[in-house]
């Protein structure tokens, strides 16, 4: 810092640019446009603990909602109900654990979980899919299991094989 409040303020300008106009190309997929209002213009609502502020728009313009991957489960359930209010689609986000590549779980019900890919600024429907995770496998083996999955269900039959090796000695 030169200690000068010009500089000071230019970099505080700088900085408020960065955090609302910029974004990381690994979050493209997102592409999301932002508006900046007022406080005054917002109103103040509550979901889970959190205070959040929303600006009011017609209910005929939402058509979907996404929940991000780390929301926690009281504000998921609030949004979802929220959807279902306005008629819109719900979505939850989700970070894969065999690649950072972000995936989409939408209900269809009464069938059950559907996956969704964002493709060309459009959710897809995913055909290859793990059954335990949702997680997309793409075009592997064995597409009904991601790699961690199978992982698991391998590390799972080694430990049984184990248990009943052990049952024999006794």
């Amino acid at each position: 810092s030169t200690g000068k409040g010009r500089h000071e303020s230019m970099a505080e300008i700088l900085l408020w640019e960065t955090a609302y106009f910029t974004k990381k190309s690994f979050w493209s997929y997102e592409n999301e446009q932002r508006l900046l209002v007022p406080r005054s213009f917002t109103k103040s609502i509550v979901i889970g603990q959190k205070e959040i502020f929303i600006l009011p728009v017609s209910s005929c313009a939402v058509t979907s909602v996404i929940a991000g991957p780390k929301m926690d489960i009281s504000m998921n359930l609030e949004l979802a109900d929220m959807a279902e209010q306005l008629d819109a689609n719900f979505f939850e986000m989700r970070i894969g654990r065999s690649t950072y590549d972000p995936f989409f779980i939408g209900s269809n019900f009464p069938y059950g979980d559907v996956t969704y890919l964002f493709q060309s600024g459009c959710l897809v429907e995913c055909d290859e899919f793990c059954c335990e995770c949702n997680e997309p496998t793409g075009h592997r083996q064995n597409p009904d299991y991601c790699f961690w999955c199978e992982i698991d269900d391998e590390v799972a039959r080694e430990n049984q094989d184990a248990i009943e090796a052990m049952r024999d000695l006794e």
